[in-house]
């Protein structure tokens, strides 16, 4: 993009009138906020994938629970770590690493289901904090853009009444105010959108593998393989 194309842009949103740049302002601060929130939620889902995959690696190829548990608390956790560590609460003899003891009730067994899906909810809850800013930064800032350009068109007709001329001088602020504005918009809202839409579906497949871990666990746990 040449360099005296984004020159005049940026000429034109400091020429602009206090409300464009009321509109500017909001979008600027929409935007960098997103943008934060999108990069943290970036690193957050790219930790959580790393320890699924290590963390699965591990439970199918440590032959106990209870070994498992020494294994964890040497590794930085993720989603997946805290589920596992939620259902081992409900199994005291594993957690006090007392490996003498090889069978578990049904009781035990619907407890552990029921930590497993409190902590799944927890862990999901956690992957989705503030997913809502990127929707309300996609939906918002194209309605701000629209309407900087209701404004600007509105104000070039306004001098065009007033001037009694159609003379580009007269319009021109204000088409380069509804114009702006309408970009502004767009660059705030695309990246939002698309982040938004990407980490909704990684929480999906979020939830689908954490609900499969919980089964696997529980089919362990009643068969007795890594008691």
């Amino acid at each position: 993009m040449p360099a005296s194309f984004i020159e005049n842009i940026v000429r034109m949103m400091a020429e602009a009138g206090p409300v464009a740049k009321a509109i500017y302002l909001i979008l600027f601060v929409m935007s960098i906020v997103s943008w934060a929130v999108i990069l943290e939620r970036a690193a957050t889902f790219k930790h959580n994938r790393r320890n699924v995959d290590t963390f699965l690696k591990a439970f199918r190829s440590y032959a106990r629970l209870s070994h498992l548990l020494v294994y964890q608390s040497h590794s930085i956790g993720g989603a997946i770590s805290r589920v596992f560590e939620e259902g081992c609460t409900e199994i005291p003899y594993l957690v006090q690493k007392d490996v003498q003891t090889a069978t578990i009730s049904d009781e035990q067994l619907h407890r552990v289901r029921s930590a497993l899906d409190r902590r799944i909810g927890v862990e999901l809850a956690n992957l989705e904090r503030n997913l809502f800013y990127l929707a309300t930064t996609g939906s918002i800032s194209p309605a701000l853009g629209f309407l900087g350009t209701v404004w600007g068109v509105m104000k070039s007709f306004l001098s065009m009444g007033v001037s009694r001329s159609t003379d580009l001088l007269v319009v021109g602020p204000g088409v380069a105010e509804a114009l702006t504005t309408t970009i502004a918009g767009l660059i705030a809202a695309i990246p939002a959108l698309v982040a938004y839409n990407y980490f909704i579906n990684q929480v999906r497949v979020f939830d689908v593998d954490l609900n499969n871990f919980a089964s696997e666990y529980i089919d362990a746990l009643a068969k007795g393989s890594k008691l």
